[in-house]
């Protein structure tokens, strides 16, 4: 039985640029919106089995397409002030590609390979009008 967890969601604004490539400088790191990552949840709802798989759907007019590639987030430790400094907190922050680049087309679903923590799902070719992208984990 497939069962999922709730969806998260990205908004997506029409025509918008890439979002910031990982291997950045600091400054540019420290600059990835936190509304594009998300938490890999520790288990899927109504079971006790940890989620392998994250469902990719897009919500917009027919034909539009977003190009994500995930990226997992390792975060460094240490004080929680310093996540908002760029020199020591969010620029520190590493990131690590993983899974295959994936197309997602409204009506399509597409799947990605998880891990636990934190992802950094990067929309490397938004649609032209506004959409919103659904994250779910199975």
């Amino acid at each position: 039985m497939l069962r999922v967890v709730k969806f998260d969601r990205i908004k997506i604004t029409g025509g918008q640029a890439d979002t910031a490539d990982p291997r950045g400088i600091p400054a540019v790191v420290a600059s990835i919106p936190p509304e594009l990552i998300k938490e890999t949840p520790g288990t899927i709802t109504g079971t006790d089995k940890a989620p392998t798989t994250a469902l990719l759907a897009l919500e917009g007019t027919a034909a539009q397409t977003v190009t994500v590639q995930a990226w997992v987030l390792d975060e460094p430790q240490g004080k929680p002030e310093q996540a908002d400094d760029p020199t020591t907190g969010n620029g520190a922050r590493k990131f690590y590609s993983f899974g295959n680049t994936v197309v997602v087309t409204v009506g399509a679903v597409q799947s990605l390979p998880i891990c636990p923590g934190k992802i950094y799902y990067r929309l490397t070719s938004a649609p032209a009008a506004d959409a919103v992208l659904k994250i779910g984990f199975t």
